[in-house]
């Protein structure tokens, strides 16, 4: 390979683990949960009824500018946010925080919500 492809694919590869990097670790996300962080599932609800994370709130991403609102939450609330892969909770996080929500986090994967929940 030339050096102009290895460029494109680490670049690309890059791309693909950026989002990754910003994730709250697991431990750091549980303790969060002990303080009181809410952990909210924006999957749809068919992913929900299939498995679920113990505690969680679950909004699908279409709803949450709808349904947020009637949440007992305030502005200060730190929100922990997952769907099936990361990418919705991603866009779910910019949305809670165009709200006001300015604690919203991406906690990424469901595996990982799960892995939270579990204790």
């Amino acid at each position: 390979m030339d050096w102009m492809t290895v460029s494109i694919v680490v670049f690309g590869v890059g791309l693909l683990l950026l989002p990754r990097l910003r994730w709250i670790g697991v431990s750091e996300a549980r303790e969060r949960v002990k303080r009181g962080a809410v952990l909210l599932d924006v999957r749809s609800p068919a992913e929900v009824a299939s498995a679920s994370v113990v505690g969680a709130v679950a909004i699908p991403l279409g709803q949450l500018s709808r349904e947020v609102p009637g949440c007992a939450w305030n502005k200060d609330q730190e929100i922990l946010v997952f769907c099936a892969s990361g990418a919705r909770s991603a866009a779910a996080v910019r949305e809670l925080k165009r709200m006001g929500y300015e604690r919203a986090v991406n906690l990424g994967a469901f595996g990982r919500a799960r892995a939270v929940a579990a204790d």
